[in-house]
Parts: C-alpha cells; sequence; structure tokens
C-alpha cells in the first residue's frame, strides 16, 4: 500500500471556492464535507488572511451530522485559530471520524484563502 498526499482548495457547503473569499464580521462559513476514512493522521490547514478570523474542525461518523470534538475531560479540542490575523500553516492531528469540516468565523470583515494539505493511504 502507498501513501499519497493531498493538496486542495476547500469550497463552502455551496461548492465555492475559499480562495480570496470574503467574510463578514461575525459571518460563519462552513466548508464541504471531506472524507477522511483512508487518512494517516497528518494534516496541515494553509489559511491565507487579511483580517481575523477564527477556525475550528468539526467532525461525523455519517458526514451529516457534525459535532466538535471534545476529550475525555470534556475539554474541547476543535480549535485549529482563534482571532487569527495573519498567514499560517497549521499542523494538527485529525480527530478520529470518517469525515470532518472546518468552520470558519470572521471577527471581522476578512478575506480568506483555506487550503487543506493531508496524507492518506492509496488502495
Amino acid at each position: 500500500m502507498s501513501r499519497i498526499i493531498h493538496n486542495q482548495l476547500l469550497n463552502d457547503t455551496g461548492g465555492t471556492l475559499i480562495d480570496s473569499y470574503s467574510v463578514a464580521s461575525g459571518a460563519v462559513i462552513r466548508t464541504n464535507t471531506i472524507n477522511t476514512e483512508r487518512s494517516t493522521g497528518f494534516s496541515s490547514l494553509l489559511l491565507l488572511i487579511a483580517g481575523t478570523i477564527t477556525a475550528v474542525q468539526e467532525v461525523s461518523f455519517d458526514g451529516t451530522t457534525f459535532y466538535s470534538p471534545v476529550d475525555a475531560s470534556n475539554t474541547d479540542v476543535s480549535s485549529l485559530a482563534s482571532s487569527a490575523a495573519a498567514d499560517r500553516w497549521i499542523s494538527f492531528s485529525p480527530q478520529l471520524a470518517p469525515f470532518t469540516r472546518f468552520v470558519f468565523t470572521g471577527n471581522s470583515t476578512s478575506t480568506i484563502t483555506a487550503q487543506l494539505i493531508f496524507q492518506e493511504d492509496n488502495k
């Protein structure tokens, strides 16, 4: 079995690329559902930001109902960036789930580009 690295711009739930994407202050943008069944656990999120945003990861078993993951102490582990105001490459441990998505909230009127880089087993 081999492993491959994917590099993809994310889409919002309407299918629009999150590439120089305008986010109003207070607006919540969710990405399309991403199938992570073959993920090896290595992931990064590249955010190019003009403004200020918050980014979190949500997980799902069925690709429809999403949850904010917590650890055994009930501590929220979904946060990837809080009030981020500069470009960043976020290396994170994806939560164990067959599906994930990202949620971006504008802390100010912002423009973002969101790109996911992840490794998966190639069957």
